[in-house]
C-alpha cells in the first residue's frame, strides 16, 4: 500500500497550458442615431380586386337615360341605379290599352246585334275571344309587375283584367298561374 501512495504524491510538476493569443478586435461601422422622417408608402405593381362584386343585367335592352352609381358608395335595396329609355314600352302599353278599349266596344256592339239576330254567333265569339286574350295579357303583365316589386301598378293591371273577366283569377289559379 505504501507504494501506491508514493506514486500518487510524486514531485513532478505539470507544465502550465500555453496561453492563447487574444483575437483581434472586430471592425464595425458606426452610425449615430438621429430623428428622421420615415415614409410609410409602398409602391408595387399589381391588380386590385374587390372582395364583393355584383353584375347587373337589365330586364330589357335600351339606351340608358339616367345613371346614378356613385363609385365606392354603399346602396340600399330599392335604390334606382340606372334608368333605360322606356318610351317603346310605354307606347306598347298605350297600344294595348287602345286595343282593349276597341275590342270591348266591338264586343258591346256585336252583343247588341246578336240580341236582335243582326250578327251570327261566330263573329260575337271571335270578338269575345279577342277581349279575353287582351285580359289575359293584362293579368299576366300585372303579375309580372308584382313579382318585380311594383305592387300598385301590378294590382291596377290585374284589376283591369278582372273587370273584363271576373273568372280570370280562378282560371289562372286552376292553371297554376299565381303571383
Amino acid at each position: 500500500m505504501i507504494v501506491i501512495f508514493l506514486a500518487g504524491c510524486s514531485d513532478k510538476k505539470k507544465d502550465p497550458p500555453a496561453k492563447a493569443k487574444p483575437a483581434p478586435a472586430p471592425v464595425v461601422d458606426v452610425i449615430i442615431a438621429k430623428p428622421t422622417r420615415v415614409s410609410n408608402i409602398v409602391e408595387a405593381n399589381g391588380t386590385v380586386l374587390a372582395n364583393e362584386s355584383v353584375e347587373l343585367h337589365p330586364e330589357s335592352t335600351g339606351k340608358l337615360i339616367y345613371l346614378n352609381i356613385p363609385e365606392g358608395r354603399h346602396v340600399t335595396k330599392g335604390t334606382v341605379l340606372a334608368q333605360v329609355n322606356d318610351a317603346d314600352l310605354r307606347a306598347q302599353i298605350s297600344k294595348s290599352q287602345v286595343q282593349l278599349d276597341l275590342a270591348q266596344k266591338t264586343l258591346d256592339r256585336l252583343k247588341q246585334l246578336l240580341d236582335v239576330n243582326g250578327v251570327n254567333q261566330a263573329d260575337y265569339d271571335a270578338a269575345l275571344s279577342k277581349v279575353h286574350d287582351i285580359a289575359w295579357s293584362l293579368y299576366g303583365r300585372g303579375l309580372a309587375k308584382q313579382r318585380k316589386g311594383l305592387k300598385e301598378e301590378g294590382a291596377a293591371d290585374i284589376a283591369a283584367a278582372v273587370k273584363i273577366d271576373e273568372k280570370l283569377p280562378a282560371r289562372a289559379k286552376k292553371l297554376g298561374i299565381t303571383s
